[in-house]
């Protein structure tokens, strides 16, 4: 695993033009590469650990993290403005609720 969240963080740093050249360059497979890429996306750093110590597996983490990874992705492409937009059409309350709900106990993955 942590060869392959070595070269995902090597192509997102741009070591690296493509994945397959980041999975050969570090010798992992370009699906676990790909794997990490999400994980490492997600910025969720208890989400990495727990695939470094082996409590999930790469994939599985991936999976989970697929949607945080492309919502942290918009997030970060967006400007304040797009922000203030967002929160407007959600409304406070479920912002609000957001909030508390990042506060809460992680629960397990699987």
């Amino acid at each position: 695993m942590l060869r392959a969240l070595t070269a995902a963080q090597g192509y997102l740093q741009g070591d690296f033009p493509t994945i397959e050249i980041a999975a050969q360059s570090c010798g992992s497979g370009v699906v676990y590469v790909a794997a990490a890429v999400v994980v490492l996306s997600s910025e969720d750093l208890a989400l990495k650990d727990r695939v470094l110590s082996g409590q999930v597996s790469l994939r599985n983490a991936a999976a989970s993290a697929k949607r945080q990874a492309a919502i942290v992705a918009a997030y970060r492409a967006s400007s304040t403005a797009d922000h203030a937009a967002a929160f407007k059409i959600l409304g406070p309350e479920c912002v609000l609720e957001e909030l508390v709900v990042a506060d809460e106990p992680e629960l397990p993955l699987f």
